[in-house]
């Protein structure tokens, strides 16, 4: 809007000693207008937001250096208002590009972390999934994700199981989390060069799993993955701490901005069992524990009926892993 427009223009400086000045009248930027794509720092419903403690990091071809904005106005809201203290701001010209990233760090980078944080079922937290704008309107820059989300699915057998955290990881040794230094060419999307990076990434939970399948998002870089796992950690009562694992078969991609569920619903096991107990119950018995380990949360079942022989003959010949 007009008024928005006029409130961008705050100031003017002629003193520019410690930026590159281009040619035209240099001026100084104190707010700026933030619109998110479809997929951002928290789901509210089907609602895209920004949450109160958002920052950004914005920069130009006059002030080099990345300088904080922090929200203003817009919480709960897709297009909000960020702001800088008194006396700090973006200098640019008329014919200035200028850069934006979330969240907010002194290199303008983008930074996906390996531990996030469990922040409810159907959500992500905040300061997690990056974005970048690159445009000339302050008032009206469009960020885009450059990452994805990677949905798992978990229920539990019984109530009280807690959750430790869920491990995604690429075999392939492709990043899934770390620190990226963005390259901008005029106004087009900007390439990531990896600085750092981990081949795993893992959603620190620490709360009960519901006996209904829920939904828990990761957010990893977008790309094609050949041959994802995935590790849960869970743990009930007295027992011991319990794992499962999943490989994917074939490859899957992640779009930027996009939900992406891997896998059938996984439901947890959290029975422990001795030698002799009846797999997977005595409700419905399909073999008999011969074996145990890890304190009796796995070990092996033999059949109650061998298929080889029409199903008529209990044998030892069909067993599987618990």
């Amino acid at each position: 809007s007009a008024a928005l427009a006029a409130l961008l223009f705050v100031g003017c400086s002629s003193d520019n000693t410690d930026d590159v000045t281009p040619a035209g009248e240099v001026k100084t930027y104190t707010e700026l207008g933030a619109v998110l794509p479809a997929t951002r720092t928290s789901l509210d419903g089907t609602s895209v937001v920004w949450s109160a403690s958002d920052q950004i990091s914005v920069w130009s071809d006059v002030t080099t250096s990345p300088v904080t904005f922090s929200l203003a106005s817009g919480e709960g809201t897709a297009s909000a208002t960020f702001t800088v203290p008194a006396g700090a701001g973006v200098k640019g010209t008329s014919s200035s590009i200028y850069k934006a990233v979330y969240p907010a760090n002194v290199n303008g980078n983008i930074e996906i972390p390996q531990l996030q944080s469990w922040n409810d079922y159907a959500n992500f937290g905040n300061n997690v999934n990056p974005m970048v704008a690159v445009g000339t309107d302050l008032s009206n820059m469009q960020f885009k994700n450059v990452c994805g989300i990677v949905v798992v699915k978990v229920q539990a057998d019984a109530t009280g199981t807690i959750l430790n955290g869920i491990t995604l990881a690429s075999n392939s040794l492709k990043p899934l989390a770390g620190t990226g230094r963005l390259t901008f060419s005029g106004t087009n999307d900007p390439t990531i060069t990896w600085q750092t990076a981990a081949t795993s990434v893992t959603l620190q939970c620490g709360e009960e799993i519901s006996t209904t399948a829920q939904e828990y998002y990761i957010v990893v870089p977008a790309g094609s993955y050949p041959d994802l796992s995935l590790t849960l950690s869970y743990k009930t009562g007295s027992n011991p701490t319990q794992t499962y694992t999943k490989t994917r078969s074939s490859s899957v991609t992640v779009q930027a901005g996009n939900i992406t569920y891997i896998g059938a619903n996984i439901s947890l096991t959290t029975t422990v069992y001795q030698v002799g107990d009846l797999y997977p119950n005595s409700d419905s018995p399909e073999g008999v524990v011969f074996a145990v380990s890890d304190n009796g949360t796995s070990g092996y079942v033999v059949a109650l009926t061998d298929t080889a022989a029409a199903g008529t003959q209990w044998g030892p010949t069909d067993y599987s892993s618990i």
